[in-house]
Parts: C-alpha cells; structure tokens; sequence
C-alpha cells in the first residue's frame, strides 16, 4: 500500500497568528520557525491518528485486495473522514488503468469503507501498483476541524517550541501526554 497527495492542503488548520498567540510570541522573528512547527506538528497528528485535518486529494496504490476485502466485498480504507470517491482503476493488459468506480459506493463512518456492488472485485493484471483509489479526504476548512484536535496540534507546536534547541531530542520523541489523551479518542482501534 501506498498514499501520495494529489492536492496538498490549501492552508493550516491553525495559522500562523493563532500559533504565535497560542505560544505567546508578540514579535515576527521567529516566524519561519512557528511555520515549520506547525506543518511538522499537523503531520505527526495525521500521522499518529491516520487522519487528515485540512481537505485534501490523495492516491492509494494498492498491489492487490486484502483477503479480509475479497471475503467481504467491503474494503476498509485506511486513512479518513473520506468525504468522496473520486476514481477506482484497476490495471488491465490490454487498456492501462480502466476506471472501475461505478462498480462501488463509498460508505462514510470511522472508518470509511469501499463497499463491491458487483460480485467480484476487479483484479489487476500487473503485480505492483495495480488498483489506485483516488479519495477526497479531511474535515473541510479551518472550521471544520474538531476542536480536540486544535488542541492537541497547538499543544504539539508548543512542545516542539519549548525543545527546538535539539540539545536532548531523542527524550522529547515521544508525544506529549496531554497530546496523548486528547488524541486517543481519534486513533483507530486495531484488533
């Protein structure tokens, strides 16, 4: 499995003024820095809960269906809140990839599925890279991101801040424990 951003998001859920507010920074000198913390601290959140926060297109690659999948006919998608199904295409020989979305429906939820309208799933006919499943993933906008998740990620910024000399790293790797409770409602239980 693989996941690549087609369109990136377009801003941050939380900007740079809300950040410097947040940290209690009243000059623009450091600016760059509190810009890096964000991003860096918005990826370790989807990273940590295999969510997006901002709107984004992405490309799932996959060699083949899972057994869970071809049992079921319901494929888990494995990153969210999926808000649509832009294009599933599968490799074939003779065509490259032929578009096979009208063939299932997404089913929105935590987590989001792809669930088989027809009886079998299309195979791919190339081992490596062989179905790519396009989705629009994210809460939306700014506003749209849940307010336990703003907090954790300027909670996670102001961490960084306070250990961005690098003097003791490797002791400061590890989530912040107030990160840790506000997130842990939003990780995907796994059995």
């Amino acid at each position: 499995m693989n996941l690549s951003v087609l369109t990136p998001p377009a801003v941050e859920p939380v900007g740079l003024d809300a950040a410097r507010d947040f940290l209690r920074i009243d000059y623009t000198g450091e600016d760059d820095l509190v810009s890096a913390l964000i991003a860096g601290a918005r990826a370790r959140l989807e990273a940590e809960t295999g969510l997006a926060l901002i709107t984004r297109k992405v490309r799932l690659c996959l060699d083949d269906w899972p057994s869970p999948s071809l049992e079921s006919l319901v494929h888990t998608l494995p990153v969210g809140p999926v808000s649509g199904l832009d294009r599933l295409a599968v490799w074939t020989a003779d065509a490259g990839f032929t578009d096979q979305t009208v063939d299932v429906r997404l089913e929105p939820g935590r987590p989001a599925r792809l669930v088989l309208e027809g009886a079998h799933w299309p195979w791919p006919e190339r081992g490596v890279g062989g179905i790519e499943i396009d989705l629009t993933i994210g809460f939306g906008g700014v506003g749209d991101v849940p307010a336990d998740l703003i907090l954790a990620l300027k909670s996670l910024i102001a961490h960084g801040y306070e250990h961005r000399t690098g003097e003791d790293w490797r002791a400061h790797r590890a989530l912040p424990d107030l990160v840790e409770e506000m997130i842990s409602p939003w990780r995907r239980v796994r059995l």
